[in-house]
């Protein structure tokens, strides 16, 4: 597996004013031949880095420059050669004494106090080896000070302050101290992993303060992500809360549904808590108590003794707004227990919510802040969604900003360019870039694009009137600009097409690891069939001509609802046939719900279509 699975590109800093008399250190993290392109643990593009550090070290005075370099002995805990049966990037569990020392069969009884969660990567950075010496394209100076980390063979290092488990620290902080560093400028290899907790723990460090920015920054699609994040910690994921304008700001996550949330489900999760304040430890406490809360007590399980469970997050956002009035902050709170499951469940939050933002008001927050408002889904469970209409929504979610009339003033084109975009094709892409743009300060929009290369633009931009989903990477099964006309259901071409949905579902499940648990279905009946495009050459009977015969050319891209066995699923899928040939357009969805039919396994990839065999009592059904 290639080591950029886990390491953005390349990452970099820059240029900020700093106070008056401020100390700054130049902190250069790990350019090292290891970590470049040729080493066993290169990142791409890694080698670009190197002439803008170059470029910062020339064009400013620093009070004092370190270099940081990992320092690994040939047994280091952290390779994957040292543990048997495991391969390189899986994740494992280390344990270890309340000394710090690692408790392994080698050293018989051990008392675990810590368990650290520890990636295997490829040897590398072997101590006096080749593959450990800073690169030479490196501009260095006799006055640099190098600190090495994850010398200890028995715990990685990834911050140059500390080691992974907290348990030592380096002679970076004392350094710094002796020279009355104020400020510290991070930048070098890699922003996922040793410059982001680097960067992280200097914030912690008084009186430390951090500057810094990535060279390359993304919003990413779904599909440029690994399908599996069961076994690994998202922490190297690049947010926007690792941005390093962040660094300036404080910030709060917050979601309602500890096992259900977005991070979580199916996921391993953060290894550290993502944002400065975080509510998830709080929602699992409250999680753990609901056998006794609910079941024994017959409490409402959307309550926490006699108050609802949303208002609990409502008061945690008050809370962080009052504290941190003054400052520069983000937060993002997320709903997901009155809306996920109940059709009309938001409704029940409408005063709470109209509440809020009154509170918000009559509390001045609103007079600097940009507030979004948004869902990333209609509803789209149960009888609602098997309907047009519900499918529309499902792939039409809300989104709404607030701007402060201060800001509208300075910048007369927001408010225009909002209005304006509201006629228009707006995607998660295009508010990426506007939330990026806001935490950087740049109010005249900004065009940016994705590994994939479709542009992302921030809403302070007027968005291109003909815009198409293409242009905007929304996949083609969820576009809704497309007209779709009906096509009888009692075709041949529509069972031909519905029987290549249900073949295509059943290879995923044979494909998966899991499969094996899972019944093959089979198809049951058409519920709907349309015709989105028309491949027929000669057009002179429209999109629609497959309602007058049987007979006419059936070449087209469809779309159709289609109903399977065993348990009844009810499933949306788009087909291109062509000249007799046929492919499956983007992922088949499933309407209705599933509920317990896929208890058997924990994988998203494939728990949609999952019925367990250990149903087979009811295979039928």
């Amino acid at each position: 597996m290639d080591s950029h699975r886990f390491l953005v590109q390349f990452c970099f800093v820059l240029i900020a004013v700093t106070e008056a008399g401020a100390k700054v250190a130049l902190l250069i993290i790990d350019i090292q031949n290891c970590f470049l392109p040729g080493g066993s643990l290169a990142v791409t593009n890694g080698t670009q880095v190197i002439p803008v550090i170059n470029n910062i070290r020339s064009q400013n005075q620093f009070a004092l420059t370190v270099l940081t370099q990992d320092w690994h002995c040939p047994n280091h805990v952290s390779f994957a050669s040292q543990h048997n049966g495991y391969q390189q990037y899986e994740q494992i569990t280390l344990q270890y004494s309340a000394s710090g020392s690692r408790c392994s069969d080698s050293v018989g009884k051990c008392d675990v106090k810590y368990n650290v969660s520890q990636i295997l990567w490829p040897d590398h950075c072997i101590i006096n080896s080749t593959s450990a010496e800073f690169s030479l394209q490196l501009n260095q100076k006799s006055s640099d000070i190098v600190v090495r980390k994850g010398y200890n063979c028995d715990v990685d290092s990834y911050s140059a302050f500390y080691d992974n488990g907290g348990f030592r620290q380096t002679e970076l902080y004392t350094t710094l101290q002796s020279h009355g560093v104020t400020t510290v400028i991070v930048t070098g290899l890699a922003l996922d992993y040793c410059v982001y907790y680097t960067a992280k723990d200097a914030k912690k460090l008084e009186p430390l303060d951090v500057l810094g920015t990535r060279y390359v920054r993304k919003g990413k699609a779904v599909s440029e992500l690994p399908d599996d994040y069961s076994d690994t910690y998202l922490d190297y994921l690049p947010f926007i809360w690792k941005e390093a304008a962040m660094l300036k700001y404080t910030t709060m996550y917050a979601e309602d549904r500890a096992h259900y949330s977005t991070f979580n489900y199916l996921k391993l999760g953060f290894r550290y808590p993502p944002t400065d304040y975080y509510f998830r430890p709080f929602m699992s406490a409250i999680e753990s108590f609901s056998p006794i809360l609910v079941e024994q007590l017959d409490v409402n399980e959307y309550c926490l003794g006699n108050v609802e469970q949303y208002k609990l997050q409502i008061t945690f956002f008050k809370q962080f707004l009052q504290k941190y009035k003054s400052m520069l902050r983000l937060a993002f709170s997320w709903l997901n227990q009155l809306t996920h499951d109940i059709f009309n469940g938001i409704e029940y939050a409408d005063q709470a919510f109209a509440d809020f933002f009154k509170w918000m008001k009559k509390e001045r927050h609103l007079e600097h802040t940009i507030l979004i408002v948004m869902s990333d889904h209609g509803f789209r469970l149960d009888d609602f969604s098997t309907t047009l209409l519900g499918r529309l929504e499902s792939q039409q979610p809300f989104l709404a900003i607030y701007l402060p009339e201060k800001l509208k003033r300075n910048y007369p084109h927001l408010d225009k360019n909002m209005q304006t975009n509201t006629e228009r094709l707006v995607t998660p892409f295009d508010l990426h870039q506007t939330i990026h743009d806001i935490i950087y300060g740049r109010y005249n929009g900004t065009l940016a694009k994705t590994d994939q290369g479709l542009e992302k633009i921030s809403l302070f931009t007027s968005l291109p009137e003909a815009r198409s989903c293409e242009d905007a990477g929304i996949p083609e099964n969820y576009c809704v600009c497309n007209l779709t006309l009906p096509v009888r259901i009692t075709l041949p071409i529509v069972r031909k097409l519905a029987n290549f949905i249900v073949a295509s579902i059943n290879d995923i499940i044979r494909s998966n690891g899991n499969g094996k648990l899972c019944e093959l279905l089979q198809l049951y009946e058409v519920r709907e069939a349309g015709i989105v495009n028309s491949f027929n050459t000669d057009q002179s009977e429209g999109p629609g001509h497959l309602h007058k015969t049987a007979e006419a050319n059936t070449d087209g891209r469809y779309s159709m609802v289609i109903a399977t066995l065993p348990g009844h699923g009810l499933f949306e899928g788009m087909v291109d046939h062509r000249n007799k040939n046929m492919e499956l357009v983007g992922k088949v969805a499933r309407l209705n719900r599933y509920g317990s039919q896929s208890y058997c396994i924990k994988d998203d990839n494939i728990e949609q279509y999952c019925y367990c065999k250990s149903n087979r009592s009811d295979v039928y059904l």
